[in-house]
């Protein structure tokens, strides 16, 4: 069994072999369960839980992504990589005791970290069918894209099976 200082050194080490890029791709009817892969091949899984949280598998690697009061929290193992929550109508990221500020559209099925200064550390874009996502960051953000890719696909989930489940002609 690895040790947590083993598991976070892996995913550091899968995190440069990735050259800052990812895609997800749905697996099966329902959208829940995304292959993470990179130019070389699929790398990894994540799959979106009705808990509102999700679990994922990446070079081996497993975690979690859980509700945590008003937050989320990813974890590695017992060790939390990532927490992030929500702030006015934007969400906010902290990983490794650096902050940034995520923006999301729903619309548009893009989502975007930046630091306090303003630079770009992570983005995911999606197709109209939240079905194929593409993901950037950059060094040590892979966390980051990948909690992007969870909170975006899962809260376009929501909003549709939102919109689907209220009555016709309402």
């Amino acid at each position: 069994m690895f040790g947590e200082a083993d598991k976070l050194k892996d995913w550091k080490d899968l995190e440069a072999s990735l050259n800052g890029a990812f895609s997800a791709r749905a697996k099966g009817f329902l959208g829940s369960k995304f292959s993470l892969s990179a130019s070389d091949g699929e790398f990894g899984v994540l799959r979106l839980e009705g808990s509102g949280g999700a679990s994922f598998e990446v070079g081996g690697i497993e975690g979690r992504i859980e509700p945590s009061g008003s937050r989320r929290r990813m974890s590695v193992g017992d060790e939390a990589i990532l927490t992030a929550g929500r702030e006015g109508s934007g969400l906010w990221i902290e990983v490794g005791g650096a902050a940034f500020d995520a923006n999301m559209s729903l619309l548009r099925n893009t989502a975007s970290a930046r630091s306090a200064e303003g630079r770009e550390v992570a983005r995911v874009s999606g197709g109209i069918s939240n079905r194929s996502y593409e993901a950037s960051f950059g060094e040590g953000s892979m966390a980051v894209a990948v909690f992007l890719l969870f909170h975006l696909a899962a809260t376009r989930r929501r909003a549709f099976r939102a919109s689907t489940a209220t009555p016709a002609g309402r």
